[in-house]
């Protein structure tokens, strides 16, 4: 994470959106820099009832795709740059304030 945002910069904003998986729940974060057409995508694991997870610079991203900034619009109406399809999404975009602390809701 911290070698992404020292190579691009602070992104503009963040999705996030809440994930299960076979013995866990997760909270899928994918970092928007829609000018530079990057999309990162990491992956933490929602421990206990915090409803709230930490994004450091050690946390690994499981992955980062570069794309035409013009068609962020378009992409987004599909699965490639979050994962999850658009008529299920239940998560939000939020302005990125940095590391540390992200709240999310449970649905």
């Amino acid at each position: 994470m911290g070698d992404l945002i020292e190579k691009f910069g602070e992104p503009e904003q963040y999705w996030t959106e809440i994930g299960y998986g076979e013995d866990r729940e997760y909270l899928e974060i994918s970092l928007f820099y829609p000018v530079k057409g990057i999309a990162a995508t990491l992956v933490i694991d929602i421990e206990g009832d915090l409803k709230q997870v930490e994004i450091k610079s050690s946390s690994p991203l499981m992955r980062v795709t570069f794309f035409d900034p013009s068609l962020l619009d378009d992409l987004l109406e599909t699965n490639i740059l979050i994962d999850t399809p658009q008529t299920a999404r239940t998560g939000s975009f939020n302005p990125w304030r940095g590391y540390g602390a992200i709240t999310y809701d449970v649905e």
